[in-house]
């Protein structure tokens, strides 16, 4: 009579065991888990400060731990040189003469797909916390986020960080999968930090920067040795000077990396890293001299210092788990639009057919097809047009040729595009119909110091080719951004707060509104 009992038991145990078991499965990561994700975007940090990067000044200690559990990508390039064109090729996927966002005076077209888009669809919480600027949601670039703030013009990290913590305690105690963008301007001229950051890296210092502000006024002064006050004195700077601004640029990194110890502790405290996608990056680099000027508008242009930027990628144990030859240094070449693809591939989602860049999930699982990224490319309209303020919403185009165009009132516009191999980087310059080239050996001349666009016809000709096809297919596909007056006149008001000095009235006619 008592052996039923025993079977029953014994069914009951093995159910119990199973149930157990499939359980904890599900609680550690179904074959079927999409993964959340959160991405860094420091504004104006170069990757050569960085620790993890080879700089030998102990700058990052935080960002140093985060990279030993994670993806270092030693080539990774920016689609251009400063906050709004590369933030929106990041969002879309795209290059910025397609979305159109070359101007601070442009709005992103709603005809654009974001990534938040994307991940809104698939049902994902999505959320930008960010510094505000040429990042604001004026300019269109909040399409897909259901919060998106930006109330803190030039914000820090110590502004927006809370707001992200507080926004992901609610959101990953939910059933639903999460984005989260993080953005500020700690590295950003003016470089505002507490007293102890600010000498951190030169305590003994004591001459002439101790009378400027770090900021772009500052930058616009200086040309090589030379700085010409607004008053037009003449000063002869020294290495000494010029160090004391990139050692106030280190301090305030060490700062940000501060507070980046914060966030990646939280996030430890509430699980997040296990089933999260997070990726440090810069937007863009910033200029220390290379080319007789620093901390100036366009943060070095498409040179490396502009352009070459620290991207860090830390995946999940239930994806890394699946990688059978885990890498913890890529050297191949990866561009930021690359990186809308590869997030929406970890989490099965088809990418836009809009998405011009490519997953690099091959890459990383050690598969990536021969030729993956051979060229890479970026570009940039460095000096501005605009149409008559009764124009409004005129649609605002990049001219590769930079000829003059009807109904504009501020001066022609230059052009600037590179395309870039591991060994071989032509930049292409346009200025009032004025072209010019500059080739350099990446290998053997990293500081790009020797243009051999003359010497190497053999390597100039086939590249100048190559960029041009590539300036008609993006274009090809352009999206129409537009201008809005008003947009241009609160940006030209915060702009110049933000020590971009030549936007005072008597001088619109001739300089325009530089990047950030």
């Amino acid at each position: 009579m008592k052996r039923p009992v025993i079977v029953v038991a014994a069914l009951l145990s093995v159910l119990f065991v199973n149930l157990c078991f499939t359980s904890g499965q599900d609680k550690a990561a179904p074959e079927t888990a999409k993964p959340n994700v959160i991405i860094i975007s420091m504004d104006s940090l170069r990757s050569d400060h960085l620790g993890c990067y080879g700089y030998k000044k102990p700058t990052t200690p935080n960002i140093d731990k985060f990279a030993g559990e994670s993806l270092i990508f030693d080539n990774a390039i920016a689609q251009a040189s400063w906050t709004l064109p590369s933030n929106t090729s990041l969002f879309t996927g795209q290059y910025s003469p397609s979305h159109g966002l070359l101007h601070s005076v442009a709005k992103l077209s709603t005809e654009a797909t974001t990534i938040a888009e994307v991940l809104q669809t698939y049902g994902y919480q999505t959320a930008a916390f960010t510094g505000g600027f040429h990042i604001s949601s004026l300019y269109g670039v909040d399409q897909g986020f259901d919060t998106y703030f930006d109330k803190i013009e030039h914000g820090h990290l110590e502004d927006v960080q809370p707001l992200a913590l507080d926004w992901l305690k609610t959101a990953s105690k939910t059933d639903k999968n999460f984005f989260l963008f993080l953005q500020a301007y700690d590295c950003h001229s003016p470089h505002k930090v507490p007293k102890e950051y600010e000498h951190l890296y030169d305590p003994d210092y004591k001459g002439v920067m101790d009378n400027f502000i770090m900021d772009h006024s500052l930058g616009d002064m200086i040309s090589g040795l030379t700085l010409t006050t607004e008053q037009d004195d003449v000063i002869q700077l020294t290495e000494k000077d010029i160090n004391h601004i990139i050692a106030h640029y280190d301090g305030a990194i060490t700062y940000a990396d501060k507070q980046l110890g914060v966030f990646f502790a939280e996030l430890e405290k509430m699980g997040i890293p296990d089933n999260t996608i997070i990726i440090f990056l810069s937007d863009h680099g910033e200029a220390h001299s290379e080319r007789g000027y620093i901390i100036k508008r366009k943060h070095g242009e498409l040179y490396e210092e502009g352009i070459k930027v620290p991207l860090i990628v830390r995946l999940p144990s239930f994806i890394k788990s699946k990688i059978r030859n885990p890498q913890s240094e890529i050297t191949t070449q990866v561009q930021l639009i690359d990186l809308m693809p590869t997030v929406l591939d970890y989490s099965d989602i088809p990418a836009p057919r809009s998405c011009q860049g490519k997953s690099i999930k091959p890459v990383i699982e050690g598969n990536g097809p021969a030729g993956f990224n051979e060229f890479v490319f970026s570009s940039g309209a460095t000096n501005v047009t605009h149409p008559p303020e009764e124009k409004t919403n005129a649609p605002i185009t990049p001219s590769l040729s930079a000829q003059p165009k009807p109904g504009r009132t501020v001066r022609t516009p230059t052009w600037q595009a590179c395309i870039r191999s591991l060994e071989w980087k032509l930049l292409k310059f346009n200025d009032a119909g004025d072209t010019h080239y500059e080739l350099y050996n990446l290998k053997a001349d990293p500081g790009e110091k020797n243009n051999l666009a003359s010497a190497k016809p053999d390597i100039t000709d086939p590249l100048k080719q190559r960029i041009e096809l590539w300036e008609k297919e993006i274009l090809a596909v352009q999206l129409t951004a537009r201008v809005d007056p008003s947009l241009y006149k609160q940006m030209r008001e915060r702009m110049r707060q933000f020590g971009y000095w030549w936007l005072e009235e008597d001088r619109e006619s001739e300089k325009p509104p530089p990047p950030a």
